[in-house]
C-alpha cells in the first residue's frame, strides 16, 4: 500500500487522509465510503478505490501482493481534455496485475497508460468488469481473451489498438456491453458475436473496419441498447436479419460506411428505437412505408446516400412526436431533399455541394429548425 502511495505520489491526491498513518489499512480513505475496503475480520483489503482522486505516476508491480485478498480495482478518472494535465496515471499495465486471481472488477479508464494489455489479464477468471477506455493502450487484442469466462463488461474503446476483433470474443459467453469504439482495429467483424446472447451493446464504431455486417448479429435478442458499427469500412447491404434484433433496440447507427442497396423493410419494426442514423453510405431505393411504425424516434438522418422517391405521408405522420411552445415539431429528420427525395416533413435537407439547410428557414414554421447546428466541410454534425 506504501509503495502504491509513493508510485501514484499519494501526496498530491485530491484526498489521501490515513495514508502512511499508523491506522489500520482498512481506516485510510477511499472514495467508496458506503463499501467497505476490508474483510470482517479487518485483515484482507479486498477493495482498492481511488477513483477520481487525482492519482498520477504509474501502478507498481506491488499490486500483485494483494493477489489473495483484493476483488475490486476502480481507480479511473474523470473525463479531461487537456492531456498535459498531471493528474494521469502512465506508464503500462503491469503483467503482475494477472496474479490478482480473486479480482472481479478493474477500472483504470480516462488515464494516459500506453503500452500493450498484458496477455496476463486474462488469467483473472473471476473478472466481470474490464474497463481500460480513453487510454493510449495500442497492439492488438489478447489472444486468450476467451478466457474471461466470467466477463459481462469490456469497455477498451478510444484507445489504439489494431488488428482484428477476434473470433474468441464469441467465447465469452455472459458479456453484455462490448465497447471497442474509436481504435484502429481493421478486420472484419466476426460472426461469432452472433453467439452473444446476453449482449445489450455493442460498439464498434470509428475504427477501420471492412467487409459486410454479418447476419448472425440477428441472433442478439436481448440488444436493448445501442448498435454502433458508425464510421467504418463496411460494405455490402444492410441484412434484413437485423429485424430479428430485440424490439427495445434503442439506438441503431450504421452511418459513415459504403453500404449500398435499399433501406430494409425489417427496421421498421423497432417500436422503441429512438435513434437511426444511415447517413453517409451508397443507399438507394425510397423512404420505407414501413418506419411508420416508429412512433419513439428521435432522430432519423438518411443525408447524403443515393434514396429517391417521396418521403410516406403515413412516415411523416408517425415522426410528429413532440410539441414546442404549442406548435407541433418532427422528428430530428435529415435526408437529401434538396434534389434526391422529396420529403415535407424534414427539417435539413442536405445536397454534396451545398451542405444542409433547414427548409424551414424563414417560414412561419421556422421553430422546427434547430438552433446551435454545426457545419464542416458540407456536412451537418448534428445529434
Amino acid at each position: 500500500m506504501a509503495t502504491f502511495f509513493y508510485s501514484t505520489n499519494g501526496k498530491d491526491w485530491l484526498n489521501n487522509d490515513g495514508w502512511l498513518s499508523e491506522e489500520n489499512e482498512c481506516l485510510w480513505y477511499q472514495t467508496k465510503s458506503f463499501r467497505k475496503p476490508c474483510d470482517a475480520s479487518g485483515s484482507l483489503l479486498m477493495n482498492l478505490e481511488l477513483d477520481e482522486n487525482g492519482l498520477s505516476g504509474s501502478l507498481p508491480s506491488e499490486l500483485a501482493l494483494l493477489s489473495n485478498s483484493l476483488t475490486r480495482l476502480e481507480l479511473a478518472t474523470g473525463k479531461k481534455t487537456d492531456d498535459s494535465n498531471d493528474t494521469f496515471i502512465r506508464g503500462n499495465l503491469p503483467s503482475e496485475l494477472g496474479l490478482l486471481t480473486k479480482l472481479e472488477y478493474m477500472s483504470l479508464s480516462n488515464h494516459q497508460i500506453s503500452g500493450t494489455i498484458p496477455s496476463e489479464i486474462c488469467e483473472l477468471s473471476l473478472l466481470t468488469v474490464l474497463d481500460l477506455e480513453r487510454n493510449k493502450l495500442e497492439g492488438s487484442i489478447m489472444t486468450n481473451i476467451g478466457q474471461l469466462q466470467q466477463l459481462n463488461n469490456l469497455y477498451l474503446g478510444l484507445n489504439l489498438l489494431s488488428g482484428e476483433i477476434r473470433s474468441e470474443f464469441g467465447r465469452l459467453q455472459f458479456l453484455v456491453n462490448l465497447d471497442l469504439y474509436g481504435n484502429q482495429f481493421s478486420s472484419t467483424i466476426p460472426s461469432e458475436l452472433g453467439k452473444l446472447s446476453y449482449l445489450q451493446t455493442i460498439s464498434l464504431g470509428y475504427n477501420r473496419i471492412t467487409g459486410t455486417i454479418p447476419s448472425s448479429l440477428g441472433n442478439l435478442s436481448n440488444l436493448q441498447g445501442s448498435v454502433d458499427l458508425s464510421g467504418n469500412r463496411l460494405t455490402g447491404t444492410i441484412p434484413s436479419d437485423l429485424g430479428q434484433l430485440s424490439m427495445i433496440l434503442t439506438v441503431l447507427n450504421l452511418s459513415s460506411n459504403q453500404l449500398y442497396g435499399p433501406i430494409p423493410t425489417q427496421l421498421g419494426g423497432f417500436s422503441h428505437l429512438g435513434s437511426l442514423q444511415l447517413q453517409d453510405n451508397l443507399l438507394t431505393g425510397s423512404v420505407p412505408s414501413s418506419f411508420s411504425r416508429l412512433s419513439q424516434l428521435q432522430i432519423l438522418r438518411l443525408e447524403y446516400n443515393n434514396l429517391n422517391g417521396s418521403v410516406p405521408s403515413s412516415v411523416c405522420d408517425a415522426l410528429v412526436i413532440d410539441k414546442i411552445d404549442d406548435k407541433i415539431a418532427p422528428t430530428y429528420f435529415v435526408t437529401d431533399c434538396f434534389t434526391k427525395v422529396d420529403c415535407e416533413c424534414c427539417q435539413y435537407c442536405c445536397e454534396e455541394e451545398i451542405g444542409c439547410e433547414c427548409q424551414f428557414s424563414d417560414t412561419d414554421q421556422d421553430f422546427l429548425c434547430q438552433p446551435g447546428k454545426v457545419f464542416r466541410q458540407g456536412r451537418m454534425f448534428g445529434p
